[in-house]
């Protein structure tokens, strides 16, 4: 497991019941799931911009995993894209955000 999906795991297991991740923590996992530049989760790491597409493809990241198209490379890869799709519908339509490159976990 590498350090950032540690830090994941853990950031996941600390919220409180019916919170969602950090800005830094979705931005960490959408880095690991995007398919270059021309895809929304490559916005979403990159800028903090959460678009109608966004969704589309956290979901469609989860079935492929789901139905073994797409071989997980560790135990959270489903937790953390769950929970980047319930950042993602909560922050639905958001614009870029100013400084979002400094964020990280």
């Amino acid at each position: 497991m590498s350090r950032d999906s540690r830090k994941v795991g853990e950031h996941i297991l600390a919220l409180p019941n019916g919170e969602v991740i950090s800005d830094a923590c979705a931005r960490v996992i959408a880095s690991w799931w995007h398919g270059g530049q021309a895809s929304a989760l490559y916005s979403l790491s990159s800028c903090g911009a959460v678009s109608d597409r966004t969704a589309w493809e956290v979901q469609n990241e989860i079935n492929q995993l789901r139905t073994g198209k797409t071989e997980p490379e560790n135990e959270t890869d489903e937790v953390a894209l769950t929970h980047l799709l319930a950042y993602v519908e909560r922050h639905a339509g958001r614009k870029p955000v100013e400084s979002w490159s400094r964020l990280w976990i």
